[in-house]
């Protein structure tokens, strides 16, 4: 259970993060008077959905419907096959990103999701498997400090911090 407090405060750093970040970057001329250093990144990219699972991130994941998911990978080069399993059941079902492609979806027909229980997302060799368990929101929320009051709720805390850069 997420205190009333602590959920406010989530709920504010969400909704204000995308100032800071702005702040964070800098604005020519705002500091020392002249434009900003440029800073080679190699960061990882940001899911453009915040209803797109990370086949990379664990946590909890908030979703308005079980059988219309989509995976998401961070980066699209070549052909990648993840295995999506389901340690209760010893189920699990291929899910494969074709070359380019960074979104892929899960057969509700291989593999039936249920509410509240840990599915374990393994990728290519040597790379760490996820663990997400997932949560339905239920009706469609609209408004977004409403659905970032439910995210936090259910304990979907990488979408909170997602919602609040996209913002």
């Amino acid at each position: 259970m997420v205190s009333g407090t602590f959920k406010k405060q989530m709920i504010r750093a969400a909704c204000a993060s995308t100032t800071a970040v702005g702040l964070s970057l800098g604005v020519a001329g705002a500091e020392g008077g002249g434009p900003p250093a440029a800073v080679e990144t190699t960061a990882r990219p940001m899911s453009p959905n915040l209803y797109y699972v990370d086949v990379a991130k664990s946590g909890t994941m908030c979703l308005y419907n079980l059988e219309q998911v989509r995976l998401w990978r961070p980066f699209n080069e070549g052909i990648v096959t993840y295995t999506v399993s389901d340690p209760a059941s010893d189920m699990s079902v291929d899910v494969t990103f074709d070359d380019g492609e960074s979104v892929a979806p899960l057969d509700p027909a291989l593999m039936a999701l249920r509410e509240g229980r840990a599915y374990t997302i393994a990728g290519p060799e040597g790379s760490d498997p996820a663990t997400i368990t997932f949560a339905n929101l239920g009706q469609q929320i609209r408004n977004p400090s409403d659905l970032a009051t439910a995210l936090v709720d259910k304990g979907c805390m990488d979408q909170v911090t997602l919602m609040g850069e996209k913002l």
